[in-house]
């Protein structure tokens, strides 16, 4: 019930909930751990954890309609698939998103050989884009492919 709850109040995308949900996490280098929490009214809410430029919560601001759009495009996509394991030392992207009311998921592997990868990569270098990621991370390891 708990679970029906909370999902029924991150499904408000127009309003102040999570809408997508990236989580950035480490590799066996120096690869850059943040958090990056979009919701439906265009509020960014940056977490710079380790390896980054900035790290403490800032808020910035996206386009509503474009917190839409990437919600839209990420519920067309499949998933991409497992990669072996050589490729998680590379880093990981885990993306979140709410579609009609349920939680989705979508995990990039940096170095997986997925031709879906690129379609979910390209929204994110878009959200990357709107976020204003780059003076937050500062480039680090960013767009190892």
């Amino acid at each position: 019930m708990i679970e029906l709850l909370a999902a029924a109040a991150l499904a408000m995308v127009g309003g102040t909930h999570p809408v997508i949900t990236i989580e950035n996490r480490g590799c066996e280098r120096r690869c850059p751990v943040f958090r990056l929490e979009l919701r439906g009214d265009g509020t960014a809410i940056y977490d710079g954890r380790h390896y980054v430029q900035v790290n403490r919560r800032v808020t910035v601001a996206v386009p509503p309609g474009k917190v839409r759009g990437w919600t839209a495009r990420l519920a067309a996509l499949s998933a991409p698939g497992a990669c072996s394991g050589e490729a998680l030392d590379r880093g990981m992207t885990v993306i979140h998103f709410i579609d009609h009311g349920r939680k989705r998921t979508i995990t990039d592997q940096r170095g997986c050989d997925d031709p879906r990868a690129g379609a979910v990569r390209r929204i994110l270098a878009e959200i990357w884009s709107a976020a204003g990621l780059d003076r937050l991370v500062a480039g680090r390891g960013r767009a190892e492919k």
